[in-house]
C-alpha cells in the first residue's frame, strides 16, 4: 500500500486498542503480522523506536534526517529517501502521538533535539523537512546550533512561515498584482482554487448541504501542531538553508527566499520546481528530479565549502 493506508491502519489499531505504534515498526516489515510481533514481545514508543532508516545505508555517506510533517512522521517522504540511496543516509524522525493539551513548534523541536543527540551518527548531519516539517527542521536545526551541534545544511521543501505572511488588505493586493505580473497564468490559477474552496464551496454547501455528504472524521487523529504552526515565530540563526518551491508557493511570495533570507545571516540558496501542485511535489513521479536538484546543490556546497577553506 502507500503512506495513507498506513497510517490509517495505525490510527485504527490506536483508536480500538489504545496502542501507540511507532511507524518504525511498519515501515521496516509493514506486515500485519510484523506489528503483531511487535505488541506481543511489550514493544513501546520511546527515544528507539522514533527514528528508522528510510533508506539502505551506505558507510562513510552523510546522514540526512528528515523532520516529521502534518501527521507527525515521514512516511510521504519515502520515495525521496529511496532516490537518495548511495548519496546520503536517509532516517525518518516520529513525533509521539498527540497528547490533550496545546503543543508548541518549540517543544515538539526539542523533543527531536533530545532525541537526535541521543543517536551516533556518521558524518555530517543534514536535516529536511516537507511542509510544516521544514519548520520544525529550522527550529530543530536552531536548537541544534544553540547547542554546538549545528548540521551542514537544512533543506526546506515548499514551507511558508504563516506568522510572515503580508498582512490582509492593501499589502496583500499589492503582492497579488506583482505576482500576476510576473508568473501570470500561475497567480491565476491560484487565486481560483483559493476563492472555490474558500467561497465557492462554502456557499454551495450552505445551499445543497443536504445533498453533499459531511466527510467523516479523519483517520490521522488530533492535529494540534497545526495551531503551533500559526503560533510559531522563529528566531534568527545562522544556518546554510536550500529552500525548495513549487509554483503553488512561489506564486505567494514577494521573492523566492522569502522569508528564510530574514531569518538566516547566510546566503539561501532557492530551488525552483517545475511542479506546481505542493502535494504532487513529493510523489512519486516528480522525486527523481528533486533529489537530483537536491544532490546537485549539496555538491556545489560543498565545493564552496572547500574554496573557503
Amino acid at each position: 500500500g502507500d503512506s495513507i493506508l498506513a497510517m490509517h491502519f495505525l490510527t485504527r489499531v490506536r483508536a480500538r486498542w489504545g496502542l501507540a505504534l511507532p511507524v518504525a515498526v511498519f515501515y521496516q516489515e509493514p506486515t500485519p503480522d510484523a506489528v503483531a510481533r511487535w505488541i506481543a514481545a511489550g514493544g513501546s514508543f520511546g527515544p528507539e523506536s522514533a527514528v528508522f532508516p528510510m533508506n539502505a545505508h551506505t558507510p562513510g555517506r552523510p546522514t540526512l534526517i528528515f523532520l516529521p510533517g502534518w501527521v507527525r512522521n515521514t512516511l510521504e517522504l519515502q520515495f525521496l529517501a529511496r532516490e537518495l540511496t548511495g548519496h546520503l543516509n536517509c532516517l525518518g524522525l516520529e513525533l509521539p502521538p498527540a497528547g490533550e493539551g496545546p503543543e508548541t513548534l518549540e517543544a515538539l523541536a526539542a523533543g527531536c533535539v533530545r532525541i537526535i543527540q541521543s543517536r551516533t551518527l556518521e558524518g555530517p548531519l543534514y536535516l529536511g523537512g516537507f511542509s510544516l516539517g521544514g519548520l520544525l527542521a529550522y527550529e530543530t536545526g536552531r536548537q541544534l546550533a544553540e547547542a554546538g551541534q549545528a548540521p551542514e545544511r537544512l533543506f526546506i521543501l515548499d514551507t511558508l512561515v504563516p506568522t510572515r505572511r503580508p498582512p490582509p488588505g492593501l499589502p496583500r493586493s499589492l503582492r497579488f498584482l506583482r505576482n500576476l505580473a510576473v508568473h501570470p497564468w500561475a497567480t491565476v490559477d491560484k487565486f481560483a482554487r483559493l476563492s472555490w474552496r474558500r467561497r465557492v464551496q462554502p456557499a454551495w454547501r450552505a445551499v445543497a448541504r443536504t445533498r453533499i455528504r459531511t466527510p467523516g472524521p479523519s483517520n490521522f487523529g488530533p492535529m494540534p501542531q497545526r495551531a503551533a504552526t500559526y503560533a510559531y515565530r522563529p528566531l534568527p540563526s545562522a544556518l546554510d538553508l536550500t529552500v525548495v518551491l513549487t509554483w503553488d508557493r512561489r506564486v505567494q511570495l514577494a521573492h523566492p527566499a522569502e522569508p528564510w533570507d530574514q531569518l538566516t545571516s547566510r546566503p539561501v540558496r532557492c530551488i525552483q520546481a517545475s511542479v506546481r501542485d505542493h502535494y504532487q511535489l513529493v510523489k512519486p513521479q516528480h522525486v527523481a528530479s528533486l533529489a537530483a536538484e537536491l544532490l546537485q546543490d549539496l555538491d556545489s556546497s560543498s565545493s564552496m565549502a572547500l574554496e573557503r577553506e
